[in-house]
């Protein structure tokens, strides 16, 4: 019986997941890493099918503020998507400077969620990137290392 119960519960834990999502739009990708003066498009689609097909103007921002311009990258034309689902729009992000951005969608045909956004990082170089992830990783191995006599100090002189 309580296997039935706990089944039954992951079932419809699962299913509220799943369907529980209240995305309208979708970003494909949803975070983008472009080098300084290159390009990269993505894709986006509805969640759902709509009426009629609809008007999307972009936002720009960080995680806490939205600005209605930016000097990151060269600043989209508004889109037309829809109606059905499967239907999709690209749009074509050209990177000029270098830093963080979140790109979000407003539309007066429909109400766009704040959490339906795009994240794009704008790098110098690829290898500098991946040159400073490993610099990081090594910093954090170092310092989890440097705690580790100590403790074999206190161990030795407790015995």
């Amino acid at each position: 019986m309580k296997m039935k119960i706990s089944l039954i519960f992951c079932v419809i834990f699962f299913a509220l997941l799943v369907n529980g999502s209240d995305k309208v739009l979708f970003f494909e990708p949803e975070l983008v890493t472009i080098q300084k003066y290159e390009s990269n498009s993505v894709k986006i689609s509805l969640a759902n099918d709509n009426n009629q097909s609809v008007a999307i103007n972009f936002t720009y921002g960080d995680e806490n503020e939205v600005y209605p311009t930016t000097d990151i990258i060269k600043l989209l034309d508004h889109i037309q998507i829809g109606p059905l689902r499967n239907q999709s729009a690209k749009i074509l992000i050209h990177a000029q400077e270098v830093g963080h951005l979140v790109i979000g969608a407003i539309s007066n045909d429909i109400d766009i969620p704040f959490s339906d956004i795009l994240r794009v990082d704008v790098i110098h170089s690829s290898f500098l990137n991946i040159i400073i992830q490993i610099v990081g990783w090594i910093y954090f191995i170092a310092w989890s290392v440097s705690f580790y006599p100590q403790i074999i100090l206190n161990y030795r002189l407790k015995e």
